[in-house]
């Protein structure tokens, strides 16, 4: 894989985590790397935004999770 891409995605998914604890998902550390408490955390975001759960650290989640914070 490429570096760039890789790096991309653990920036991608750290973010995630970070908005995620900011709204009390409980996520796990920021450390850009998925893990079970991380795809959780995304499963309950869903689930509590009405969306299809999928527990993906998606460009779509993101966007939630910052709609989400900014209102």
């Amino acid at each position: 894989m490429n570096r760039a891409i890789s790096a991309a995605a653990d920036s991608k998914v750290e973010t995630i985590q970070k908005l995620l604890s900011r709204l009390g998902y409980q996520p796990g550390p920021a450390t850009g790397l998925m893990n079970p408490k991380t795809q959780f955390a995304i499963m309950k975001f869903e689930e509590t935004a009405g969306l299809p759960i999928k527990g993906e650290a998606s460009s779509a989640i993101l966007d939630a999770l910052l709609s989400e914070i900014t209102g």
